[in-house]
């Protein structure tokens, strides 16, 4: 009878694989110790054991057959990149109808040729609005660049004959643009800077900042705009007109043109001056005051701006108080006005008028004594007249 498997002898259980052994898995041939639990006859029979292999891992990192991991990274990296593919595709799809939806719209120019052509073209059809839109700047004061304003001035002297030729493109944010077009009947070469802002192209400047003649108390106007309170305007190229509201002031140079927003008027760009009238007015003005002057009773006449001091212990009569003209007529005729630089609303000249004036004491004495008139002033702001003040 063949010995009892309860023999004391070493029992070997054969490894059976489910699967071949993965590449470069090394199998043990030989069969390896078992450990028996127990070593009495009185343990009962020993429990089957398992055989142990090389390559077989119950630490999760293989399949459980003795199979290595297999990496997984490179299905991660995969994963990422079709997902990154997708996300651009759907922010292209998404996003470039909006791109191609602003590119027919005023104000995004696809290149510095086409803001300058645009910009200069809605001018030439007196739309000083959507022209605005292609520049970079904001202007406060947007009193001249309303189409009701500007529309008005186009429509006599409108920009023609634009030509712009297309730019080479680089990289630099910059771009030098030179157009060619008649103003006021007037070739024009201009230089315009596009600057690119984001996908489109915008002019770095659109309006000229021109200065004002600083005319007191007087309206000025400009192309019919009451600008009294104004120092600086903000124009767009076109042709304007400035005046004063005054039958007393004319204005040189009232006329001007702004060619590009690239100019500079000067600060005498507008020369200021008294009209013929105005003068004649002044001369009858100052003829009535010193009248009214040299009729006072007083050696100090109230507001005529000359006068002579009693030296003496005596006082004078007033009665007695006579002016007379020493040299002249006391016309005028030949004073010549000019507006005062601190103010539009004055004017001033030099003059010499000789005064003598005679007195009577009370104790009966006569004395008499002398004064010149050297400078007339004239102050035409006041509605009532013109007002008259002389100096010695």
């Amino acid at each position: 009878m063949p010995d009892s498997p309860d023999a004391r002898q070493p029992v070997y259980y054969p490894y059976v694989p489910t699967s071949g052994p993965p590449q470069g898995a090394i199998v043990s041939a030989t069969p390896l110790p078992s450990i028996r639990l127990g070593s009495s006859a009185s343990e009962g029979p020993a429990a089957p054991l398992v055989t142990p292999v090389v390559g077989a891992s119950d630490s999760g990192n293989g399949d459980g057959a003795g199979n290595l991991p297999r990496k997984r990274s490179h299905v991660w990296a995969v994963i990422v990149v079709i997902v990154g593919v997708l996300v651009l595709a759907m922010l292209a799809i998404v996003l470039l109808p909006i791109v191609m939806d602003k590119s027919d719209k005023p104000g995004y120019a696809k290149s510095p040729s086409e803001a300058v052509s645009e910009f200069l073209t809605a001018l030439s059809q007196g739309d000083a609005e959507t022209a605005m839109l292609y520049c970079s700047r904001s202007v406060e004061d947007t009193t001249f660049l309303t189409n009701e304003f500007y529309s008005s001035i186009a429509e006599d002297n409108p920009i023609t004959d634009i030509q712009v030729p297309d730019v080479e493109v680089s990289t630099s944010p910059t771009v030098i643009v030179e157009a060619q077009y008649t103003l006021d009947q007037h070739h024009v070469s201009a230089t315009f800077t596009a600057r690119r802002s984001g996908w489109y192209w915008l002019l770095d400047q659109g309006v000229q900042e021109v200065a004002l003649p600083v005319v007191a108390r007087m309206p000025v106007t400009l192309s019919g705009v009451d600008v009294s309170q104004k120092t600086t305007v903000s124009l767009l190229p076109g042709v304007y007109d400035m005046g004063i509201a005054s039958d007393m002031i004319s204005i040189s140079n009232g006329r001007f043109v702004i060619e590009d927003p690239y100019g500079y008027l000067p600060l005498d760009a507008f020369s200021l001056a008294l009209t013929e009238s105005a003068i004649a007015d002044i001369r009858t003005a100052a003829q009535t005051k010193l009248a009214q002057c040299i009729a006072a009773k007083s050696i100090a006449p109230d507001g005529c701006g000359f006068s002579v001091t009693n030296d003496s212990d005596n006082d004078i009569d007033p009665e007695s108080i006579t002016w007379t003209l020493s040299d002249n007529d006391g016309s005028f005729a030949d004073l010549v006005p000019a507006l005062d630089y601190s103010s539009a609303a004055t004017a001033s000249a030099t003059t010499s008028v000789s005064l003598t004036v005679t007195v009577t004491f009370v104790d009966g004495h006569k004395a008499s004594a002398r004064t010149t008139i050297r400078l007339v002033q004239a102050d035409f702001s006041d509605p009532m007249g013109i007002q008259i003040t002389f100096s010695e």
